[in-house]
C-alpha cells in the first residue's frame, strides 16, 4: 500500500504499470509509486540497485519500464523545469543506493533535473527513511540510539568500527525501537540520521546482534532463500518507508514497501510473537 500524502489525485493508477520481463533476471521489482517523474520500487534482496552493462540490475530494469510507459502514450521527451531536454525512455536517475541483500523502497527520478532536486534532498537529510530489521537476540531497551565511529575497508565491500582519531572515520547515527522479542530474535524499526556504507549491518553487528542472514557481520542464523551464490541471498534487511519532498509538485510523498514473503515465512516457522506483525493480512 502507498500512502502519497497530499498527491492521490496526481499518482498514476499502479495497476496500469506492470513490471516488464528481464530475460536474464528471475527477481524483479514492483512499483509501488509513479507519476511519471519519481519512480518509488520494491527493491527485492538480492538484485543490485546498479550495475555495469549487461549486469542485472534495478537500474536496468527500471530503463525498461520507463520504455514500456513511453511506448503506452507518454511523451519520451519531457521538458524539465531548467529548460532542459530530458530522454525519459533512456534517462533513469539513482539518487540513492540499497545493498544487493537488503529489500525495500528504492527511489529514483525519470529526468536529470527531479534527480538533482532529490540528491540535493537526500544530501541535506531531510528525506526520512525507515528501515526494518530481524536481528539475532533479545533487544531489551523499548527504544534508543546508537551512535559510532566507522570507517569503509580500502578495497573490501565491508566497514568497520573505529576510533574518532582515524583519518577516514565517519560519524554513524541511527535511532531505534523495538517492535517485537522472541526466544531468538528481534524485530527492530530504525530511522538513519547518517548514511554510511553498511551503517546498520555494523552498528547492529558491533552490538552482538547481527542482522538475521548477516554472514559477513557475524549471523549464525540462515535467512530466505540458499542460492548457491551468496551475492544473492537476502539479510533481513528491509527499506520500510521513504518520506521525500516532492521536486515538482511540491507536496510530501510518504511510499511503504511491504517486507518480502521470506520474513512471512521466517516468522511463522521460527518466531511465533513476530507473526501478528509480519503475517500478510496485517502488514501492507
Amino acid at each position: 500500500m502507498t500512502d502519497t500524502t497530499g498527491s492521490s489525485q496526481n499518482s498514476l493508477h499502479l495497476s496500469n504499470w506492470e513490471w516488464p520481463d528481464d530475460p536474464q533476471e528471475t527477481l524483479r521489482p514492483s512499483v509501488l509509486y509513479f507519476d511519471h517523474e519519481c519512480l518509488v520500487v520494491n527493491k527485492p534482496a538480492g538484485l543490485l540497485t546498479q550495475a555495469p552493462a549487461g549486469v542485472p540490475s534495478v537500474e536496468a530494469q527500471t530503463r525498461r519500464f520507463f520504455r514500456a510507459c513511453a511506448s503506452r502514450g507518454s511523451d519520451p521527451h519531457q521538458t524539465n523545469d531548467t529548460g532542459e531536454r530530458d530522454d525519459a525512455v533512456d534517462y533513469v536517475g539513482v539518487p540513492h543506493r540499497l545493498d544487493r541483500a537488503t529489500s525495500g523502497a528504492l527511489l529514483m527520478g525519470q529526468s536529470k533535473a527531479v534527480t538533482r532536486k532529490l540528491a540535493a534532498q537526500f544530501e541535506k537529510r531531510t528525506i526520512k527513511k525507515i528501515y526494518w530489521a530481524l536481528i539475532e537476540g533479545c533487544l531489551q531497551e523499548a527504544c534508543g540510539s546508537w551512535t559510532d565511529w566507522m570507517r569503509k575497508l580500502p578495497d573490501r565491500a565491508l566497514s568497520e568500527i573505529t576510533t574518532p582519531d582515524d583519518p577516514n572515520a565517519q560519524w554513524a547515527e541511527l535511532d531505534f525501537k523495538t517492535l517485537a522479542v522472541d526466544a531468538r530474535c528481534s524485530l527492530i524499526e530504525i530511522c538513519l540520521k547518517t548514511g554510511r556504507t553498511h551503517q546498520i549491518r555494523l552498528q547492529a553487528s558491533h552490538r552482538g546482534l547481527p542482522i538475521l542472514g548477516d554472514a559477513e557481520y557475524g549471523s549464525r542464523i540462515d535467512f530466505g532463500e540458499a542460492f548457491a551464490d551468496h551475492r544473492r541471498r537476502a539479510i533481513a534487511l528491509h527499506a520500510r518507508m521513504i518520506d521525500f519532498w516532492h521536486p515538482k509538485r511540491h507536496h510530501p510523498v510518504v511510499v511503504t514497501a511491504p517486507v518480502p514473503t521470506a520474513w512471512r515465512e521466517f516468522a511463522a516457522a521460527h518466531a511465533t510473537k513476530l507473526r501478528p506483525l509480519l503475517d500478510s493480512t496485517s502488514v501492507v
